[in-house]
């Protein structure tokens, strides 16, 4: 498989802007805190001078001065990363119309059909570093891979200012043996619960049964094994025109083999739908419009969308309208290859409801979110992920 996807992850983004506006702080340890006061802070970034000393994100900036006295401490200017994150992406628009919006400094770009213009993905990754560069002065580090997770990890693996094109068996082979912790949203209990069951590294994982990693991780852990399989194609949440939300999220998932097991299919649609809810709500954006997919690999697939009166970022209720679609469409027995779900006719979020029962559920939605955002991905997840029966 090509290397379709690019993550491009600016380099200490924060800090090399600032050392751009200020060229007295270029070459020096630069210290990005959250507030003014220089003692009482957390920090938000690090120059690389700094890094190199042992300062990390998120560490609180009475240690990292302690550590690196010298450091010159910086307030946090959100307006202007904002400013030059949005110059970015308008530099990105030209070379592909398919690009997400992953965070602040990191972008992803579906490369699929922009070789005849930009040549490969090497020449293209050159290309967009150059502009950035000619733009504004600072770098960035740019992986291109099959999957959104692989190209992801390239990117990180030649930070700073590399560029890293590799391909499904290149990638595999650099799985084989990479932590199994590296893997982006696993975090440290769900590192300790893989090391339980000695799986260091995802190489391990990707040949692991897929019957024990279902009894203690439900399709999350099969899900976990195909990224580690480079076998997770998510979708690229492209932007329309403008500054408006995405065109569409989705999640699509193709099984190591055709399955008629109702449950387990229903699993990977709740899986799908809670993955799709995740990305919604890191946007702060809402759905009306579902749309499913399936086919059995073998007579071509199945496909339908339907446009609900309430938005939702509630992955049970995308999870419910899915079933919904699939009884509209006549399937009383699945059998899948292939399974998709993705959104469409988003809004950015409301969180003012009517009913008692919908801010409950909104409340514990967002707190479920808080933990994962600190702990990792799949912390918490619901328990009906991991606790359906399968038999293969």
């Amino acid at each position: 498989m090509s290397s379709r996807i690019m993550h491009i992850d600016m380099d200490a983004f924060f800090a090399s802007v600032e050392q751009q506006v200020n060229p007295s702080l270029r070459g020096k340890p630069v210290i990005i805190g959250g507030r003014d006061y220089k003692y009482r802070s957390i920090i938000c970034a690090a120059s690389y001078e700094a890094k190199r000393l042992g300062v990390t994100s998120a560490m609180p900036s009475w240690l990292a001065l302690k550590i690196c006295p010298q450091a010159i401490f910086v307030p946090a200017d959100t307006p202007k990363y904002i400013y030059t994150s949005n110059r970015i992406f308008e530099i990105l628009k030209a070379f592909s119309p398919k690009i997400e919006k992953f965070s602040v400094d990191e972008f992803f770009l579906e490369a699929d059909g922009c070789r005849k213009l930009f040549g490969s993905e090497e020449e293209m990754g050159r290309s967009v570093k150059e502009k950035i560069r000619e733009e504004f002065g600072i770098t960035c580090s740019v992986g291109a891979a099959p999957t959104k997770i692989t190209a992801k990890l390239a990117a990180k693996m030649k930070k700073p200012d590399g560029l890293y094109v590799i391909g499904r068996d290149e990638a595999l082979a650099i799985l084989e043996g990479l932590p199994v912790e590296k893997i982006c949203g696993i975090g440290e209990r769900l590192k300790k619960r893989f090391h339980l069951l000695g799986i260091q590294t995802c190489g391990q994982l990707a040949k692991y049964p897929d019957r024990v990693l279902k009894e203690h991780f439900g399709v999350i852990g099969l899900w976990l094994k195909a990224a580690c399989r480079v076998e997770d194609f998510s979708d690229i949440d492209y932007f329309a025109e403008g500054d408006g939300p995405p065109k569409s999220i989705g999640h699509s998932q193709t099984l190591r083999q055709a399955s008629c097991d109702q449950q387990y299919i229903k699993d990977w649609i709740y899986l799908l739908s809670e993955m799709v809810a995740m990305r919604l709500r890191h946007k702060a954006l809402m759905a009306r419009t579902v749309y499913f997919y399936i086919s059995d690999g073998i007579g071509g697939g199945s496909a339908k969308r339907k446009t609900f009166t309430e938005p939702t970022y509630d992955g049970y209720e995308i999870y419910q309208r899915c079933l919904h679609i699939v009884e509209q469409m006549g399937l009383s027995d699945l059998c899948a290859r292939v399974l998709g779900v993705s959104v469409s006719h988003l809004s950015f979020a409301d969180h003012h409801y009517l009913f008692d029962r919908q801010d409950r559920r909104d409340r514990l939605i967002r707190s479920v979110d808080r933990v994962n955002d600190q702990y990792g991905e799949w912390t918490v997840y619901p328990a009906s992920l991991k606790n359906a029966t399968y038999e293969r």
